[in-house]
């Protein structure tokens, strides 16, 4: 409240200047009476503008703006959370920049201190180097549902000790938050049905030349496929960034080529609905099958992307081929990162 006085004063009038811009009315001739009701004006709104600055400023520093969903700064709350996975033996992941294929360090939590997270890894080969460069960690939390709430933040590092001839002692500064956020490439989402526009699978096709076929057209009807409105036989049961699975009835199979052998190859069509755009997200995928399980009712199986098709301009109805990168597609993974959160908003998580 000083400060908001002091900042008030330093926006006081200026008489002198009300004065001259009297005489200035005067010289045209105005009433006395006409001139002190537009000072009088004029100084109302000036007063009620620093007042309003005041308050605007005095209200940003007691209520500070709350941090963006899936984001915790509280200290206390971090402990907790912090403490939950020393107490559960949770694995940290932490990510090494520009280490190429060891970039990721895996570790065991030792101790959480007020400044300070210890961390134990079994490689050695981190050296002083790393001291005070940035990592990024990833690790999870089981509620008391049973369900796991995966947490990283990104923190300095202040020490690297050896503590034996196998193992080493990484301690990390105290993150300043935490975000509700796993590895993208992993992070799996089972959509909500409302949200998947379209799902069609085709065996893949590959033009004269021997290449994967870029006129989608050729490619045919789906044999395969499911909208709001036809089920189809297909259900997407959850998706990543770098890949899905889906369940086909078993009756849906009767009049379809596709091989769903593990390491057959084909192309999908999936459509997403934005709600924050309120558009639709078009991937064209070329998908690999990883995984395959039939208990004679329904088909389980597992895609992994190999690469997606971006829209030519020209001609039309064209895609080029391009490949999915190590963190897999980024429009897919944000898509699926902001519907996580709003998962979490609703279970009141955050």
């Amino acid at each position: 409240m000083i400060a908001f006085l002091s900042e008030a004063k330093q926006q006081k009038l200026d008489f002198a200047f009300l004065n001259q811009v009297r005489g200035h009315f005067v010289d045209m001739g105005l009433s006395p009476d006409v001139i002190d009701a537009v000072i009088l004006v004029f100084a109302c709104a000036l007063a009620l503008g620093v007042i309003l600055y005041g308050v605007n400023l005095l209200r940003g520093r007691l209520f500070p703006p709350p941090p963006p969903v899936g984001t915790i700064e509280n200290p206390v709350h971090m402990r907790a959370i912090l403490t939950d996975a020393l107490d559960q033996r949770s694995k940290v992941e932490v990510t090494l920049p520009d280490e190429g294929p060891h970039s990721v360090l895996p570790c065991a939590l030792l101790d959480v201190d007020s400044d300070r997270l210890v961390l134990e890894s079994v490689r050695t080969t981190l050296g002083e180097t790393w001291v005070s460069r940035p990592v990024t960690c990833y690790f999870r939390v089981m509620g008391s549902k049973k369900n796991a709430v995966h947490y990283s933040f990104t923190t300095p590092v202040l020490s690297v000790e050896r503590t034996g001839p196998d193992t080493l002692e990484l301690a990390l500064a105290r993150p300043e938050k935490l975000e509700i956020r796993q590895k993208r490439f992993f992070l799996r989402l089972e959509p909500p049905r409302e949200y998947v526009l379209a799902f069609a699978l085709w065996p893949e096709k590959l033009s004269e030349n021997g290449v994967f076929m870029e006129n989608v057209k050729g490619w045919g009807k789906p044999e395969l496929f499911r909208t709001p409105k036809v089920d189809g036989g297909v259900l997407l049961d959850n998706l990543s960034a770098g890949g899905m699975r889906v369940f086909v009835e078993r009756q849906a199979l009767k009049d379809v080529t596709i091989d769903f052998s593990k390491g057959k190859r084909l192309f999908c069509l999936l459509e997403l609905y934005d709600p924050e755009t309120a558009k639709k997200l078009r991937f064209f995928l070329h998908v690999r099958v990883q995984s395959a399980f039939d208990d004679g009712k329904m088909l389980e199986v597992g895609f992994k992307y190999l690469s997606h098709g971006r829209p030519r301009h020209e001609p039309k109805g064209y895609v080029e081929w391009l490949p999915v990168g190590e963190d897999g597609l980024d429009e897919l993974g944000n898509w699926i990162q902001k519907r996580h959160l709003e998962l979490y908003r609703e279970k009141g998580v955050v």
